[in-house]
């Protein structure tokens, strides 16, 4: 069977590159050292080697197969009079034509050397600040003649903003260019250092052949090496930088763990660890939606619509650095206990490959695409992939999950997508079922019971029948789902990821609020995710000084520190915490009306500068809402109970800032009730 080819960052080139040589140069530098001469009169080998000469002032030409002309005006010129033509013969702002309102980069005055992120800045604020004054002029005066001169002002705005983004899209492709040379570098230099790595365990096992002390070596590694996984997952991270927001408890562990080293900006990317015990290898993700451009940082962060990427690389940091003598530990949050439990799917199906097979990086894609098929010849326990297990490429270890401890994982229904015609759906990333996968030893999961957003149902986690050595608790814990992971939360990045997105995402701090977890919720769950790693790991602590972990979180939660119970549920109120939250909540309000008489004078202006602004999609999304179902006789957290309760700690049956319910789900309270009624 014939090899694959390797794969590349690039396409191909040409087919005419193999008339570029040094024959070929050296005959067409003779011809034009001799005389000038037309590139048709050139022999055809030649003539791929000289370009095509530039179109005359007056010469027709083609762009995305509409007619051109370089006679003194460009194509966004004639795009946009293409534009006021058809407004006119629309009827719709028909005098409206485009105007420039920055100096031309192409002139030979000292002005063509423009700072772009100023105007894009000056643009961006321009049209926030036009809108709300045209929803103000038409709600007291719908026919007002101010409204086409608002009207026309912000079309005209938005095609500036439109034009001086385009003029970034070489320094867009430089910069893509030199994320992949960085990542081609990586590995090479990952690649050096695992040979480095293996040519000292070598030489180590070739000294300890003299020694006589191979047997005693082996035996002391196999008992001690421990290997673990720590990952988080959700919208805060070091580019959102939210002003005292407190690091989430996914984060948190991966601290005690060791220290963090950020090395890469791509959202995907696991970071090593460095651990403060001996023979710990440890990892750690930032949340989903990072690294991003503004909409799409929202809309990953609402969606986790990049889930599989997240994927691929917890399985393949997984696949190079496992050995049988390492245990795997798994920690998650949120989309990122998602990600967990499917790469534990991952593992379920296809196994632990071993790093030493060629191609790794397109085996752990293919890994996981395996994973996510519905064809019955990749379920699980088909033949194929019991094979597919057994191959001598794949780790023969039964368990090699040792514990899977996860906060309030989501997607039960799925992870939602917008499908142009039927808006959400969440076909593409649901559970096939939410059994665990049989190659966990212990999972541990910590629902949300006070969380009401519908569209992220929790996943939920039961034993399997197939597998009767892994162990399950499921314990509700009071908050909602950031409480519980510690997640501080704004739709605004303070730090974005370029200068482009600096100047489209940027609003002032009043308009744009934080929405603040609820610390003695969250440790209440980190107290129980500590407990749970000191009672499963009794040999090797993977977590300095467990027990003083412990008490300094039992500590807190008995004395909160001031201002430390977080925002409560703002989902009925999630509007207000979103750009220009506090201006657009009012105008909504008040004038509904007056936004569908602008829609129909200008069809979905007033909804396309919204989702400019990146409200709609954010509204759409997080709106809805209904309180949870607790299916069973479920174990929930006595957190009304005990001399300490984490119920009056914070502050869960006090009044917010609008006089509602701080947290109004009655989800314990119904499931109290379905007790009483059909125990």
């Amino acid at each position: 069977m014939a090899e694959e080819p390797p794969l590349n960052y690039f396409p191909d080139p040409p087919p005419f590159y193999k008339h570029f040589t040094a024959e070929n140069l050296e005959r067409l530098a003779v011809i034009k050292r001799e005389e000038p001469v037309k590139k048709l009169d050139l022999d055809v080998h030649l003539r791929y080697l000289t370009p095509p000469p530039p179109p005359g002032d007056h010469e027709s030409f083609h762009v995305f197969g509409e007619a051109a002309k370089s006679s003194g005006t460009n194509n966004f010129t004639q795009t946009m009079e293409f534009v006021s033509k058809t407004l006119g013969e629309q009827f719709v702002l028909s005098d409206w034509t485009y105007t420039q309102l920055y100096p031309p980069t192409d002139s030979t005055s000292t002005e063509a050397n423009i700072d772009r992120q100023q105007y894009l800045n000056r643009f961006n604020r321009s049209i926030l600040i036009e809108y709300v004054s045209l929803l103000g002029a038409v709600a007291l005066n719908p026919t007002s003649e101010h409204k086409d001169r608002k009207l026309k002002h912000i079309l005209t705005l938005v095609c500036n903003m439109h034009a001086l983004i385009n003029e970034y899209r070489p320094h867009q492709a430089r910069e893509t260019l030199i994320r992949i040379m960085e990542e081609q570098v990586r590995r090479k230099k990952a690649e050096v250092q695992g040979v480095r790595d293996m040519r000292g365990r070598v030489e180590s096992v070739l000294g300890g052949l003299k020694a006589g002390e191979v047997e005693e070596a082996a035996s002391a590694e196999r008992v001690d090496r421990r290997a673990q996984r720590v990952w988080d997952a959700m919208d805060v991270g070091r580019e959102t930088n939210v002003a005292g927001a407190p690091r989430s408890n996914i984060r948190m562990l991966a601290d005690m763990v060791g220290d963090v080293n950020f090395s890469s900006g791509e959202p995907a990317a696991v970071h090593n660890i460095t651990p403060r015990s001996p023979d710990i290898v440890a990892g750690y993700q930032e949340g989903i939606g990072l690294g991003a451009t503004f909409l799409e940082y929202v809309w990953n962060g609402a969606t986790a619509s990049a889930i599989g990427e997240e994927c691929i690389a917890v399985y393949r940091f997984i696949v190079e650095h496992y050995t049988d003598d390492h245990e795997i530990w798994l920690f998650g949050f949120s989309r990122g206990a998602f990600t967990v439990r499917s790469v534990a799917g991952m593992i379920n199906n296809c196994g632990i490959i071993r790093r030493t097979l060629p191609q790794t990086d397109r085996l752990c894609y293919d890994i996981f695409r395996t994973y996510r098929s519905s064809l019955p010849i990749d379920a699980p326990q088909s033949e194929q992939s019991r094979r597919r297990r057994a191959n001598a490429g794949v780790w023969q270890v039964k368990q090699p999950i040792r514990c899977m401890s996860v906060i309030d994982t989501v997607g039960a229904l799925g992870i939602p997508r917008l499908n142009a015609g039927i808006g959400f759906d969440w076909a593409p990333f649901e559970f096939f079922d939410q059994h665990v996968s049989t190659v966990v030893q212990h999972v541990r999961h910590a629902p949300a019971l006070h969380d009401r957003l519908w569209a992220f149902q929790p996943c939920l986690a039961f034993p399997s029948e197939k597998s009767p050595n892994t162990t399950v608790e499921q314990v509700w814990f009071p908050g909602v789902h950031y409480d519980l992971g510690r997640q501080a939360f704004r739709f605004v990045r303070q730090h974005p990821v370029n200068y482009i997105e600096a100047a489209l995402g940027w609003l002032p701090n009043l308009l744009s609020r934080t929405i603040l977890p609820n610390e003695v919720l969250a440790d209440n769950v980190l107290r129980w995710i500590l407990e749970g790693v000191r009672d499963i790991n009794t040999h090797t602590p993977i977590i300095p000084n467990l027990d003083d972990e412990i008490a300094r979180v039992s500590a807190r939660i008995a004395a909160p520190a001031a201002n430390s119970t977080g925002s409560g549920d703002v989902y009925g109120d999630v509007l207000e915490y979103a750009p220009a939250g506090r201006i657009l909540g009012v105008v909504q309000k008040l004038s509904s009306a007056a936004t569908s008489l602008l829609n129909h004078v200008f069809p979905r202006l007033g909804d396309n500068i919204q989702d400019l602004l990146g409200i709609r999609t954010i509204v759409g999304v997080l709106t809805a809402t209904a309180d949870r179902r607790i299916p069973g006789p479920a174990h929930v957290d006595p957190y009304k109970a005990g001399a300490v309760s984490v119920e009056d700690n914070a502050r869960m049956e006090e009044l917010n800032e609008r006089q509602k319910p701080r947290y109004p789900s009655r989800t314990f309270e119904t499931h109290e009730l379905w007790k009483e009624v059909f125990a």
